[in-house]
């Protein structure tokens, strides 16, 4: 996030959890962030990361899984730090939401899948510009083909 924010984005972070990386893009200059889960508990834990944070106002939180996503909305990033079976299910879900000249990073792949992860990200028609890996775990960076 740090390398790649210039500042204004509007950031989508798919199964955002706490919404550890939504408060992360907002601290690297992203002007707005969505985040969703379907943890009946996130909601609370990402209210008060962003209240902590002073990034109330700045973050909105849906509950649900991709459908609560509405037609047609795009986003500049798109963020996944979600199991990579989740990730290659919903690739294709996860590239409709990326604008022209956006990019995207996921993550929570263990080692044992990044093969499959990576050729679903692939086939929903995302160049992958970089791949990370930390100990077993690997991260997808890339933009729209």
């Amino acid at each position: 996030l740090q390398e790649r924010l210039s500042g204004g984005e509007r950031v989508l972070d798919a199964g955002c959890g706490t919404g550890i990386l939504a408060a992360g893009a907002l601290l690297f200059d992203a002007g707005h962030v969505l985040g969703f889960d379907i943890d009946a508990g996130a909601p609370s834990h990402f209210a008060e990361l962003m209240e902590d944070n002073g990034l109330t106002g700045r973050a909105d939180f849906r509950l649900g899984g991709f459908e609560v996503l509405r037609e047609g909305e795009r986003f500049d990033v798109v963020l996944a730090n979600i199991y990579s079976d989740i990730i290659s299910e919903h690739a294709h879900d996860l590239a409709a939401r990326i604008e022209p000249g956006g990019w995207f990073a996921f993550s929570g792949c263990p080692v044992h899948h990044s093969r499959e992860t990576r050729a679903c990200i692939e086939q929903a028609g995302l160049v992958i510009e970089e791949e990370r890996v930390r100990g077993l775990w690997h991260t997808f960076v890339g933009r729209l083909a």
